[in-house]
């Protein structure tokens, strides 16, 4: 097949955005897409302007087109011999069939017919789209959303509005930038467009407050009406960003009176409340907008300012009243002050949430994650102790019961890193297939080895039996995994394998990896995994240094095994930021994983030896979903946003 790239594109050099006709569908490429035809992958830039490729399913994946099927006109192709030929009658035929205008196809040759092997290229820039085709493609739109695929739906959306300029399009495309975070990209689109409908302009100003350009906003502001809520809840807005805090409470407050409930103007008036030192007043108002607009970020991130702001939890609480005795809302409220970064007022939420439900083990497990943010290893084992003595003492979970557990960290004491590796020291060996086998003598070695050989050659799995757990027994189970992870991360190592080997039989051969506790079940498998290989014999930390390894899950790869820094022995330390990414340290980024770093860091003692290591994440999952959700326009942007 043969791809044709406008000619502006490559004579120019300059790419922005380009687009393509491919076996008869319209292409809209992204700037990094555009750039990898240009440059690497065919060096266009050296005269050529199509490519060629034998099959459709041989575009390479590194070229993710967005098509769209253009009912305008259709572009002929064939398969590769020495170039694809296509008679300039037969498109102009089929354009006039299509009703299309002699203005809609532009058709050079090089030669004179069809059987030269001349190129026909479709000036696709020009074509027109009936209304017809712009409600199949909002359909088309509508249907990728369902699928999260809003990276998809931008792109289609900024095929057709290069087309030609449709309000509706505009207006969806807007909305789908506006979920992305995209504002300068509306700023980009709307920039220099007269006489916009009142549903874009809204969008025009909020997107240019969203990129700090005040001024422009408030210019574009003075010469807009702005008797209706929308525009009323802007302009309060604009004052506030100028420092104008009372005629902003007034325009917020005239907003939400003329709409009734306002979102954005709640939202403008709890800020003002809060630049009065209103906190409580802030809280009150800011709780019934979260609950009222639950896919509202900015209003739950404004809710957790609040409450950092007031620097205690009551003002919240006094605006629950009975609903403080109501578990799930309390856990709710939890979960949104620790997404938005006021870590320490969420745990202190889901104490109250445990309170209100003791018997329900996920708040216990949503608390014990939240107290492993602040970074206390030691804090966290005796969250854990507590609420596993207090409320789930008598419990058991697939025969390993929590009284078994506690008196192993009972024994443990205070000793913290085991620094020494005593004859009789257990061992750990992994079955592929059959999970960790504890063994505590040579003959128990020996089998447990000879079990292990038989999985490898054979290469099979024990097969998955059937989940028999249900929910409160799941997140029971999570916070035994959790155990595991903490105890392991304390450098305990001698208790580690006597928790291994009370919880292994309750989790061994059961699909958890389908579940609720997949995290918190991987952990717990990485950990006992790494067990075979420990302890070291030169665990101890006489004349070592230590070398604090900083970062996610991959930090306890190298946890508790000794290296060499030049002639230095050190002791490798693992300190876990559970989850984050290099994107997280954007400053504008508040969200948890960023805390829990910062607090891991903050905890390190001064003058400490660090090797931060993350960004995994990033290049397994995080950049490629960044572009499907329509945050980024292409792998390439997002790659150097966060690098």
């Amino acid at each position: 097949m043969k791809v044709f790239v406008q000619r502006e594109v490559v004579r120019s050099g300059e790419v922005s955005t380009a687009t393509a006709v491919l076996e008869g569908k319209q292409l809209r490429l992204t700037k990094g897409e555009a750039e990898r035809l240009l440059e690497r992958e065919f060096g266009l830039k050296q005269g050529g302007h199509s490519l060629c490729f034998p099959s459709l399913e041989e575009v390479p994946d590194n070229l993710p087109l967005v098509k769209f099927v253009s009912n305008r006109c259709t572009l002929m192709l064939q398969p590769r011999t020495s170039t694809a030929v296509c008679s300039s009658s037969s498109v102009a035929t089929r354009c006039r069939e299509n009703n299309c205008s002699s203005s809609s196809a532009s058709v050079p040759t090089r030669g004179t017919a069809e059987e030269s092997g001349e190129e026909v290229e479709m000036n696709v820039a020009d074509m027109h789209l009936e209304e017809s085709d712009v409600e199949d493609m909002l359909s088309e739109v509508e249907e990728m959303g369902r699928q999260g695929r809003n990276g998809d739906a931008i792109r289609l959306l900024y095929s057709i509005a290069a087309t030609q300029w449709n309000v509706r399009v505009v207006e969806v495309l807007c909305g789908l930038l506006t979920l992305a975070g995209r504002f300068q990209d509306i700023c980009d689109l709307l920039e220099g467009k007269k006489g916009l409908p009142k549903t874009l302009l809204t969008k025009q100003i909020r997107a240019l407050l969203r990129t700090d350009k005040v001024d422009e906003a408030s210019t574009l502001m003075a010469d807009t009406q702005t008797d209706d809520a929308d525009m009323m809840a802007l302009a309060g807005e604009i004052q506030l960003e100028r420092g104008d805090i009372e005629t902003s409470r007034q325009s917020a407050i005239a907003a939400i009176q003329r709409s009734g409930r306002h979102c954005d103007a709640e939202i403008v008036l709890a800020r003002a409340m809060l630049k009065e030192g209103k906190a409580s007043e802030a809280c009150d108002l800011l709780l019934r907008t979260v609950v009222a607009n639950n896919d509202r970020k900015d209003a739950k991130r404004c809710l957790a300012e609040a409450v950092s702001s007031a620097g205690t939890l009551d003002p919240l609480l006094s605006a629950l009243r009975e609903a403080r005795e109501n578990a799930p809302a309390v856990a709710y409220l939890a979960t949104v002050l620790k997404d938005h970064g006021a870590v320490m007022w969420s745990s202190q939420m889901y104490e109250i949430a445990v309170g209100a439900a003791p018997a329900r083990p996920i708040y216990a497990l949503n608390l014990i994650h939240t107290v492993e943010i602040e970074d206390n290893g030691k804090r966290t084992l005796t969250a854990i102790e507590t609420v596993l003595r207090s409320h789930f003492n008598s419990a058991s979970v697939g025969g390993c019961t929590v009284r078994s557990i506690l008196e192993v960290l009972y024994r443990r004491g205070d000793q913290g890193l085991t620094s020494t590796c005593e004859e009789g020291f257990p061992m750990s060996i992994w079955v592929p297939g059959h999970g960790a086998h504890v063994v505590h003598c040579s003959k128990e070695k020996a089998a447990a080895e000879k079990k292990k050989d038989a999985a490898m050659r054979s290469r099979l799995s024990a097969l998955n039996e059937p989940l028999r757990y249900n929910e409160d027994e799941l997140d029971l189970l999570a916070i035994l995994f959790t155990v595991v992870k903490v105890v392991f991360l304390e450098g305990d190592l001698f208790s580690l394998f006597s928790l291994v080997e009370l919880i292994e039989p309750a989790r061994r051969g059961l699909p958890l990896h389908t579940t609720t506790i997949k995290n918190e079940h991987a952990y717990y498998c990485c950990i006992a995994q790494l067990l075979e290989s420990l302890p070291p014999r030169n665990l101890s930390l006489k004349g070592k240094t230590l070398m604090y390894f900083v970062g996610d899950s991959h930090c306890l790869a190298p946890a508790w095994r000794s290296i060499k820094v030049g002639e230095q022995p050190c002791l490798c330390f693992p300190r876990l930021a559970t989850g984050v990414k290099i994107f997280h340290m954007s400053e504008h980024v508040r969200f948890y994983p960023k805390v829990n770093l910062e607090n891991v860091i903050k905890n390190c003692p001064n003058g400490a030896n660090l090797i931060v290591m993350f960004g995994e994440i990033d290049c397994r999952e995080g950049l490629l979903r960044a572009v499907q959700v329509g945050k980024y326009s292409d792998v390439s942007e997002v790659r150097y946003a966060i690098f």
